[in-house]
């Protein structure tokens, strides 16, 4: 993360308020004959190389968070299982992650994705994962390789010329017994060469692949029923490229649609809508825009069909907004509207999310794992739990860190993969991030005396009340908690209270009315633990 240090002694906490470079995702050198003028300019910007300086990352054994870090990793709720590095892996770059379980033996998996292969890792004890096999690529290496599994098996896809889909059947992991061995595919669909991504229902039992030199770079459908012998079955390619999508048998509240086969593309400028059912006759429900729009990258509904969070990879860069979620309401496939944009609290670029129990887990790339509560989300607002930045130099927009992330474990282990760095484990801590909760101003008004209420805290000690002006990250220095990171840009200190037997504390403060209409970030601090808040946010 990027830091602006402030040295703050115990007797400022009232002060006045004023007083491993790499190529990246999602695109080969070479434009095939599908590619718009937008996709052309985000691969010509992702080929560029990182101007940072690498950083060696070593095997890293289970640490819990505490006071803003896992380790070297900035951190908030979510605890450091394992890492493995990409040279412990097999080498090469990172990319895509997906996961699977055993279901004889209970045993989850890792696979992930390299620029020569896919990794299978035994994390049934995550903070002992087991490298077990290596399946190489079908043809040559390649920075974009993705894989998602049904049953037993993992479907594989690259943008390597020829690569095809790889069909590997899981089950023969637990025959391993001299890890880590290389293995070979099962069977390789040569429908298509070349692929950015591979969709599955594991209801239907279709896969889809998307950005192939076929079906105009559309959904390339996929009869994967029998998965050791894949069939053709249509294709959709009215709306030319697709990038990434989700295909549901939908369960969402548009009676329409309710029990037809559908997939929600991201098709670059347009989150675009298809019913698959009929995979002769696939039919185009909807075609829609939106403000802002500079690549429209992936998304992921909620697990009830009704909301589809978004993120576009280029609005970070180009438009100069903090990691930004659309969240669009699918009441009426035919006509899905956004009810809320969210901006996080980086400038990360976003890249893959997905949902699980009531959550949305993101992989931001230089801010890392980010994850959001989805409880207010009606109301078009997300909520963050925790975080774990894989990437710590800084949180800039670039493509570099995380590039994906799988939390359907039932364990709760999640896994993460970093372009440079190599695999994570992790797992959000028992409440999900921190109890510790700091209130709005009140009455919030600039010439007044406010309040700052603490609460969960630790009884009898103080509660630091910080300000900034923008949401990003600075570290503070406050008596025993040195080196914290925060939520906030330039944090300065504010207010104090002293927390009663309860954990609660109440700081005051006269607000300058000088600050009428300025809007000011807040975040409390626990001088025993150096556990650090939520953010709240006031316009006087």
């Amino acid at each position: 993360m990027s830091s602006n240090t402030v040295f703050l002694p115990l007797t400022a906490a009232a002060a006045i308020l004023f007083s491993v470079a790499s190529a990246a995702a999602d695109a080969p050198g070479a434009l095939a004959p599908a590619d718009t003028f937008a996709k052309a300019r985000a691969r010509m910007l992702r080929i560029e190389q990182s101007a940072e300086a690498p950083v060696e990352y070593r095997v890293q054994q289970a640490v819990p968070c505490t006071g803003g870090t896992a380790g070297p990793f900035p951190c908030d709720g979510i605890d450091l299982l394992s890492f493995l590095p990409l040279n412990t892996i097999g080498g090469g770059n990172g990319n895509d992650i997906w996961g699977w379980t055993d279901p004889a033996t209970g045993t989850e998996y890792a696979l992930m994705g390299r620029t020569n292969g896919t990794a299978f890792v035994d994390i049934s004890d995550p903070e002992n994962p087991v490298y077990v096999a290596n399946l190489p690529t079908q043809t040559s290496n390649s920075t974009w390789r993705d894989i998602k599994t049904r049953g037993n098996f993992a479907f594989i896809v690259s943008e390597a010329g020829g690569h095809g889909m790889q069909v590997f059947d899981l089950t023969q992991l637990a025959g391993v017994s001299n890890p880590p061995q290389t293995l070979a595919p099962d069977t390789v669909y040569s429908g298509f060469g070349n692929a950015h991504n591979i969709v599955v229902n594991e209801d239907s039992g279709f896969a889809y692949a998307v950005g192939t030199s076929t079906c105009s770079g559309g959904l390339h459908m996929v009869d994967i029923s029998n998965a050791t012998s894949p069939q053709f079955a249509g294709c959709v390619s009215s709306d030319g490229y697709t990038h990434d999508a989700q295909c549901v048998n939908y369960v969402g509240p548009d009676p329409d649609y309710q029990g037809r086969e559908i997939c929600i593309n991201s098709n670059e400028d347009t989150v675009t809508i298809y019913d698959v059912t009929d995979k002769a006759a696939p039919v185009q429900v909807s075609r829609t825009g939106y403000a802002g729009a500079e690549y429209t990258h992936q998304g992921w509904l909620t697990e009830d069909h009704r909301y589809f969070l978004l993120d576009d990879e280029l609005d970070e860069i180009f438009n100069g907004n903090n990691t930004r979620t659309r969240i669009w309401d699918m009441t009426n496939l035919d006509a899905p509207v956004i009810i809320g944009v969210e901006d996080g609290p980086t400038s990360a670029t976003d890249h893959n999310q997905y949902v699980h129990d009531g959550k949305v887990y993101q992989a931001n790339y230089r801010a890392g794992l980010r994850v959001f509560d989805l409880s207010d989300i009606a109301n078009g607002n997300l909520i963050e739990a925790g975080f774990f930045d894989i990437y710590p130099q800084n949180d800039s927009a670039s493509t570099n860190g995380a590039w994906s992330v799988y939390p359907y474990f039932d364990s709760g282990t999640v896994v993460v993969s970093g372009i440079e760095q190599g695999l994570f484990m992790v797992r959000l801590s028992d409440n999900g991030g921190s109890d510790f909760e700091l209130q709005p101003a009140l009455p919030g008004v600039a010439g007044e005396a406010n309040t700052w209420t603490t609460l969960n805290g630790t009884p009898g000690v103080a509660h630091l009340v910080f300000f900034g002006f923008a949401e990003g990250s600075s570290t503070i220095n406050i008596g025993p908690c040195q080196n914290v990171t925060t939520g906030l840009v330039n944090a300065r200190g504010y207010a104090f209270g002293l927390s009663d037997a309860e954990g609660s504390a109440t700081a005051f403060r006269n607000v300058a009315a000088a600050l009428a209409g300025v809007t000011v970030y807040f975040q409390a601090i626990d001088l025993a633990t150096c556990q650090v808040s939520n953010t709240t946010a006031t316009t006087f």
